[in-house]
């Protein structure tokens, strides 16, 4: 049994029974209007009847999902950005002399 002549005691874990048991009993969820847990996280946050340590904990775990970190990725598939501009080149190339070829055909037809 700790006494109060240990110097320690202020330290040591004590339950919290300053709140009634009305109060205690009472602490509910808000109404969530969704089915995921994000819908959870964010009807906490907002709940102003949540106390701020509660709705600070909702607000960082629903961040990553909210808010999603911007990341470059790349598909490299053994060609460089080189060859890529190159075969571009070629393809529209390619495009410009069949429209081309299309035009006289058409002008060819007309006469």
């Amino acid at each position: 049994m700790v006494g109060d002549d240990d110097p320690g005691h202020r330290y040591r874990f004590k339950p919290q029974l300053d709140r009634p048991v009305v109060e205690v009993l009472d602490d509910t969820a808000p109404e969530v209007l969704g089915n995921t847990s994000l819908d959870f996280l964010q009807a906490v946050y907002r709940c102003a009847d949540q106390p701020m340590h509660r709705r600070m904990r909702a607000a960082v775990a629903a961040l990553p999902f909210e808010h999603p970190k911007l990341a470059v990725t790349a598909v490299v598939n053994g060609e460089g950005f080189a060859a890529k501009l190159e075969a571009a080149r070629e393809r529209s190339a390619r495009l410009l002399e069949f429209r081309k070829e299309e035009k006289e055909s058409k002008a060819a037809n007309v006469e």
